[in-house]
């Protein structure tokens, strides 16, 4: 999924924004992704050969490592994009029916390449704040919102439970 997000920040939401958000640091966030999925690849790496029993202590010293080291890049990254693309920022520089539109581009995008559907919706939709997950509802199907995410997917995404920011009480 990570790999997805900044691929789609990458190609779309990145080169759409320069045009209107000119100010933001483009380079220094395509760079931080490039290093997040290096890392991600280590991480996964590590992970796997701890499991193998391939000197399990070492590896999950050296995860431990690693998911520090994306730790202290995540957090000045994340506050970059929280500041220089907000609400605000955004609501200036776009109308209501560009900002849908671009969403539905993104989605669309990053659905392409990531997988699958029914561990991905949600756990995107339940790691928004309820107010964006509202809004975020509102753009999905029916079908998925009041069918698919709580009936037919649920016993498949349940073991997400823990990862999910904002709890509910469907959940």
């Amino acid at each position: 999924m990570a790999y997805s997000h900044h691929l789609t920040e990458d190609d779309l939401a990145f080169p759409y924004f320069k045009k209107i958000i000119p100010h933001a640091p483009y380079d220094r966030l395509h760079e931080d992704h490039q290093r997040f999925v290096v890392l991600l690849d280590q991480i996964q790496s590590a992970a796997e050969a701890a499991a193998l029993g391939d000197h399990p202590k070492e590896n999950l010293a050296e995860m431990n490592r690693l998911l520090g080291k994306l730790q202290e890049m995540w957090h000045p990254h994340i506050h970059i994009e929280e500041t220089d693309f907000n609400k605000d920022e955004v609501d200036r520089a776009l109308s209501h029916e560009e900002q849908a539109k671009m969403n539905q581009e993104f989605a669309q995008h990053s659905a392409s390449h990531s997988g699958p559907d029914y561990l991905i919706v949600p756990f995107m939709l339940y790691n928004l704040p309820p107010d964006d997950r509202a809004a975020m509802e509102r753009e999905l199907p029916p079908i998925v919102t009041k069918q698919l995410i709580p009936v037919v997917w649920k016993e498949q995404w349940k073991s997400m439970q823990p990862f999910f920011a904002f709890r509910l009480a469907l959940i």
